[in-house]
């Protein structure tokens, strides 16, 4: 994990760990108790002992998820339960850029497939068959931009 990431993962259990505390009447600085459920949280969650083994992405989200459940800080369940979908949208956008389409087409393209609601309220997956739909469409623009293009001879 980057730096910055490692810093953000931490705060979070930091946070879970004083709800926690609380709720089960123990003393939130003692550090013995916050490492032994610290290290039995991420085992039966992940299966790894420690943040050092958490090599995917959404193995990172799952934790970062299950911390935010437990702290019950909404703001940060509603950032952790949409990480899908932040990926799709980022992974959208980037194709939209790469393709050279303006956002106001994709928004086309998109209720066009039957979507009404803002990007930001569609699921993971119908913001993939978008981008999936964008991919066909640029793939399509570049067979017939080649097959205008005169002979060489």
């Amino acid at each position: 994990m980057k730096r910055s990431t490692q810093i953000r993962f931490h705060q979070l259990k930091t946070l879970a760990w004083k709800a926690y505390a609380e709720r089960k009447g123990l003393d939130p600085r003692n550090q013995g108790k916050l490492n032994a459920w610290y290290r039995r949280t991420l085992m039966d969650i992940l299966g790894v002992y420690s943040s050092k083994e958490i090599k995917r992405t959404h193995e990172f989200e799952s934790a970062c998820q299950h911390f935010a459940n437990v702290s019950g800080d909404e703001k940060q369940i509603e950032y952790w339960s949409r990480c899908s979908e932040r990926r799709a949208l980022w992974k959208l956008r980037k194709t939209a850029k790469d393709q050279g389409m303006k956002w106001e087409y994709v928004e086309s393209i998109k209720n066009q497939m039957g979507y009404d609601n803002d990007f930001d309220d569609l699921p993971a997956d119908m913001i993939l068959k978008i981008n999936a739909a964008l991919l066909i469409h640029g793939r399509r623009q570049t067979t017939t931009e080649q097959a205008q293009e005169p002979l060489p001879f």
